[in-house]
């Protein structure tokens, strides 16, 4: 049988944090599992503040991503799990495996935002890397049309 204990919600600050935020609670309830939600900066979206030997830090905290996702998961439903808030820096993907691997995460929940097929030719998603380099599950989580 699947052994779910820790689930990671990697999440950013746009339309589908509500459909993951809500399924990782939902999940977590499931298996009365953790859930660790994780908000990643990734540097090259903010490149003109980079500076040769400069540290790149999160531009939002851990008590910013807990209220964005209770603006959609309602609180009582939240205090139902054991749910974690954490923010860091740097390469979406490589964060998220790192953490992966970090804090023994059993499944990965993250969105799968809907590229159009020229995108899906020439870039490859932070979705599917994600996939490819998990050392656990993947559950993706489309958009609600």
């Amino acid at each position: 049988m699947l052994q779910i204990h820790k689930i990671l919600a990697p999440v950013e600050f746009d339309d589908l944090i509500d459909d993951v935020a809500r399924t990782a609670v939902q999940f977590a309830s499931l298996f009365k599992a953790t859930v660790c939600f994780l908000h990643v900066d990734d540097p090259l979206a903010g490149a003109p503040s980079l500076v040769a030997g400069s540290q790149h830090t999160p531009r939002h905290t851990s008590d910013e991503l807990r209220e964005r996702i209770l603006e959609f998961v309602p609180a009582e439903f939240l205090s139902s799990v054991s749910a974690s808030y954490h923010t860091s820096a740097g390469d979406p993907v490589e964060e998220i495996v790192r953490f992966t691997k970090k804090h023994g995460i059993d499944l990965i929940i993250l969105g799968n935002s809907a590229k159009s097929v020229f995108a899906r030719l020439f870039f490859t998603s932070i979705e599917e890397a994600v996939i490819h380099k998990a050392p656990c599950h993947v559950l993706t989580v489309v958009q609600k049309k």
